[in-house]
């Protein structure tokens, strides 16, 4: 929903989507039909770039793309689902991306006690990871 009412701006250098959907990118063995529309440049897709995907496109990343946006890119604690997503796309299609990351529970309590001076482990506000990268336009 919110794709199609981004298409409807016009003028802008990038539109950006991102946050927690509450929503799987995959059905088994194959993508949903809503992530398969985002990441479509087709004339019915959306035709934005997804971080996670874009950094498992990349050379020696672990298995397939499928496999390996979730093996490295898992947002939800457990790692077996993710529903934690950054889109990014140009008016002429999808962005391009790099330095593409999505932060360890480890990294956040190291980021907590570097700025606070604690890792407060009662201040744990989200069972869910942060994806992060810089896009390019």
């Amino acid at each position: 929903m919110t794709a199609n009412k981004m298409k409807a701006f016009t003028g802008t250098a990038l539109s950006i989507i991102g946050g927690d959907t509450n929503q799987q990118d995959r059905d088994g063995g194959s993508w949903r039909g809503w992530y398969g529309t985002m990441r479509s440049t087709a004339a019915d897709g959306h035709g934005y770039s997804d971080a996670a995907y874009d950094d498992c496109e990349e050379p020696g990343q672990p298995g397939t793309i499928f496999d390996c946006t979730l093996s490295k890119h898992w947002t939800h604690s457990g790692g077996d689902h993710r529903f934690d997503y950054l889109f990014a796309r140009r008016p002429a299609g999808p962005a391009n991306m790099g330095y593409e990351h999505t932060v360890t529970f480890n990294e956040a309590d190291a980021a907590d006690d570097y700025y606070t001076g604690t890792d407060n482990a009662d201040l744990h506000y989200s069972s869910h990871r942060a994806i992060r990268a810089r896009i390019y336009y």
